[in-house]
């Protein structure tokens, strides 16, 4: 059995955590909505959009498995305001992807898609980052369909929600475009060290105005109204989570997860 943390200890772990977060010991697995079946035969990485070659690359399972594997060890910090410290990630580097299939110049941001349509914004500065990567093992061991198998992305100087699990692709953006959560009232960058949780926090340039993503995606939500950011809304270890009434005939859908990314024509296969 562990034996209980030194107040000493529980004083330095504290001393490494962003502002209003609080120390985890374990890794909560809260998220909504059922947990995607892995299918190894279907499953596909796709990289689409603005690439420097115009064309889309494409890895299946075991391609995509035999790329170079890489370990780091970083924190993830939660929006929900809980922290888990020095965890061991292993799995692909996000510059392995940016160097086998290049962004065009003028690409500015990237659109992490997952299943059920899921997406979320990065800028490239953030997706290229040192610390960036597909995780598919934690600690040496692989992830649980739960966390994410049989890819995830870990961003390690963000707030978790801004790496999805169950990821299936990036779209390069010559234009930043919101995610999911970020077109329901969380913040569009999502640095936890300067405690950017909330739409309504943003000053301007940190994400794109109404008038941008009208022109993009149609019309603005609860970004814009920081009355409504986080109405109605309860938040997951992960990123948040809708609040619904349970149902007589059992759990509520999952909320809808927005625009699906592009449907792509056959894409260039890849491998090293």
């Amino acid at each position: 059995m562990g034996q209980p943390e030194s107040r000493e200890n529980r004083a330095a772990d504290q001393s490494e955590l962003p502002p209003g977060q609080r120390l985890q010991r374990g890794w909560p697995v809260t998220h909504y909505g059922p947990v995607p079946k892995f299918k190894p035969d279907r499953w596909e990485f796709r990289v689409f959009g603005a690439t420097a070659d115009g064309d889309k690359h494409c890895w299946n399972h075991q391609e995509f498995s035999a790329l170079p594997f890489s370990s780091v060890v970083a924190d993830l910090h939660c929006v929900t305001k809980f922290s888990m410290l020095g965890a061991e990630w292993g799995g692909v580097p996000a510059r392995t992807v940016l160097e086998l299939a290049p962004p065009a110049p003028e690409a500015t941001h990237v659109m992490v898609w997952a299943e059920y349509g899921f997406s979320s914004n990065l800028r490239m500065a953030d997706f290229a980052a040192d610390g960036t990567l597909f995780a598919t093992h934690k600690d040496g061991e692989l992830l649980t369909a739960e966390h994410g198998f049989p890819l995830r992305l870990v961003v390690p100087h963000l707030y978790a929600w801004k790496g999805p699990k169950w990821v299936r692709g990036i779209e390069y953006m010559t234009a930043d475009r919101r995610g999911f959560w970020e077109e329901r009232g969380y913040h569009n960058i999502g640095d936890p060290w300067s405690e950017q949780r909330y739409s309504y926090q943003e000053e301007p340039g940190d994400g794109p105005s109404c008038r941008e993503r009208l022109a993009l995606t149609g019309p603005c939500g609860f970004a814009d109204n920081p009355n409504r950011a986080s109405r109605g809304f309860a938040r997951s270890s992960d990123g948040p989570v809708r609040s619904l009434a349970p149902s007589p005939n059992g759990p509520p859908a999952a909320p809808s997860a927005g625009p699906r990314p592009p449907r792509a024509p056959p894409c260039r296969r890849e491998s090293r």
